[in-house]
């Protein structure tokens, strides 16, 4: 059960990192995107290299799930702080 609510968890993160991608993948954010995908990768790996030998093979999903969440955590902030510069924002805040 542990396993299947990890990859479960991990096809959540997929699905909301690809669409934070998708809004990012321009010429002028994609330094920044090029970024949280390095992050996201480099810390799931480390978390897998400490997760597997510790608390078993379960855990390799769970420190992929964890490293590509912080890489979603960051890039929600990013889209919404380039959302909010873009001029057509406010129109769909009802502003």
């Amino acid at each position: 059960p542990l396993l299947a609510l990890g990859f479960a968890l991990w096809s959540i993160v997929t699905n909301i990192f690809g669409a934070i991608a998708v809004l990012m993948a321009n010429n002028k954010h994609l330094k920044q995107l090029t970024i949280f995908v390095t992050i996201a990768a480099l810390s799931s790996f480390a978390l897998k290299i400490i997760f597997a030998p510790f608390l078993g093979i379960t855990w390799i999903i769970w420190a992929t799930v964890l490293g590509y969440a912080v890489a979603c955590v960051l890039g929600i902030r990013a889209v919404r702080r380039i959302l909010r510069s873009t001029v057509g924002y406010n129109k769909f805040k009802g502003e």
